[in-house]
């Protein structure tokens, strides 16, 4: 049941919900091409263990794209595929609708539930949102960027229940047109150790 947690909380990193309504209620995982790939295939055992719809998906980016997203994001380069897992099951869609989950165009939000669901459920959820979307610099500083205000502070609520105090700053990056615009709040880890202890990083 954890593995199923840690999928929701990548969710809520590193993937969508669609809309409620026919033909887009379905979710997309996405995972780093080279790195994402064993996590990629044990998220996808896990869905599939409670017979769940769900399948590996990949895509190929021509260089015309590769261009494309190179300007309007200001990247340097661009990997040549992207790999996901898309969920295709109103069943289970409905399900999460039910427990509090909205759909991503609506802003992510933790559902109130899983504040009072044992520490072990709330740590997985924690642990795969972080692996999906946080970065630990020099495995010293553990930071994670949100631009969702309303997600930002679930974060920081659900962290304080297991004692894991944050601190919040304005983040910055630079846009294919030279000028700086905020990435959102970044929320920085205080209580390193103690993350670590009870949350982690998924291997």
């Amino acid at each position: 049941k954890e593995h199923l947690f840690e999928i929701l909380g990548w969710m809520l990193g590193d993937g969508n919900m669609g809309k409620n309504k026919n033909g887009t209620r379905a979710f997309n995982l996405h995972y780093n091409e080279k790195k994402e790939q064993k996590i990629l295939q044990d998220h996808l055992e896990v869905l599939k263990s409670y017979k769940i719809n769900a399948h590996f998906k990949e895509y190929f980016y021509t260089e015309k794209t590769k261009n494309r997203l190179k300007e309007r994001n200001g990247f340097k380069t661009v990997a040549d595929r992207k790999t996901s897992v898309n969920i295709f099951d109103a069943d289970f869609y409905y399900f999460l609708l039910d427990l509090g989950f909205s759909p991503s165009c609506e802003g992510k939000v933790i559902p109130p539930f899983i504040y009072i669901t044992k520490s072990e459920n709330k740590c997985a959820l924690l642990r795969g949102l972080f692996s999906a979307d946080a970065c630990n610099l020099a495995k010293r500083s553990i930071q994670l960027a949100i631009s969702h205000d309303q997600l930002r502070n679930d974060v920081r609520q659900l962290l304080l229940t297991e004692g894991i105090r944050t601190s919040l700053f304005e983040g910055q990056e630079k846009t294919s047109f030279g000028y700086f615009k905020s990435n959102g709040g970044m929320l920085l880890i205080k209580d390193r150790d103690l993350y670590f202890e009870k949350i982690g990083f998924i291997q």
